[in-house]
């Protein structure tokens, strides 16, 4: 497992000093795991297959990590509750603004979709607003004379 660990890291750093080096807007572990992707799919390559062959230590390993990764959370939380001063005199700002933004983006949403809706349906297949029902566009297929269509 120890190699295993060893290949994650070092695809980590490389992704660091990819992203550092190339000055590109892309979290380093993001860019190692690209880089990670990229190997595996090299050595399935060599192996004649088109998936991407991930060695047994590799699989352990991850495997191990994900059964810990909510683990990984306790920072997060703890950060929060340092912070628990700036929730006391911005809570409520940044509860707002979010539940304002979430129901401004469901309502974008719903008016760009019944806009696609009305382009690109026949104007007498716009039951959907009273139905609630999703219309089908009908649409015609072509007949073939002298054929036997039924099987």
């Amino acid at each position: 497992m120890i190699h295993a660990l060893s290949l994650l890291l070092l695809c980590q750093l490389l992704g660091e000093i990819a992203v550092r080096a190339l000055g590109i807007s892309l979290p380093g572990p993001v860019a190692g795991l690209l880089f990670l992707f990229l190997w595996l799919s090299w050595r399935g390559w060599q192996a004649g297959d088109t998936d991407p062959v991930v060695p047994p230590e590799i699989e352990t390993l991850a495997t191990t990590l994900l059964r810990y990764l909510a683990v990984l959370f306790i920072p997060v939380a703890v950060g929060v509750m340092e912070q628990v001063h700036m929730l006391r005199a911005y809570g409520l700002g940044i509860l707002l603004s979010v539940a304002l933004s979430g129901i401004a983006a469901l309502a974008v949403t719903s008016l760009v979709f019944e806009w696609v809706m009305r382009r690109t349906l026949p104007p007498g297949n716009l039951d959907f607003q009273a139905t609630g029902e999703t219309p089908q566009r009908e649409e015609s297929l072509p007949e073939t004379k002298g054929a036997d269509t039924h099987a």
